[in-house]
């Protein structure tokens, strides 16, 4: 379990995983399982047939269409 700093500093996420999981911790500092709370509530997806032309450019903007119409607290792009 990572530990949040009382003073509310900003911690340095090493993984995506992580940068969620200080996320989560800092919204819900009362909450006695992060992990349980996360397991039950986050979900992902992906995309990876985009239509014909540029993929770069209708990857960004599909994310960005989806960002503007579901608001999700956390939003983690990871490209690998």
């Amino acid at each position: 379990m990572h530990t949040i700093p009382k003073t509310n500093e900003k911690l340095k996420a090493v993984t995506t995983s992580c940068q969620l999981r200080y996320g989560i911790e800092h919204v819900f500092p009362e909450h006695d399982e992060p992990l349980e709370l996360i397991s039950e509530s986050v979900g992902f997806s992906y995309l990876s047939d985009f239509s014909s032309g540029n993929s770069t450019v209708e990857r960004f903007f599909t994310e960005d269409l989806l960002i503007g119409k579901y608001r999700p607290w956390f939003n983690i792009d990871s490209e690998r």
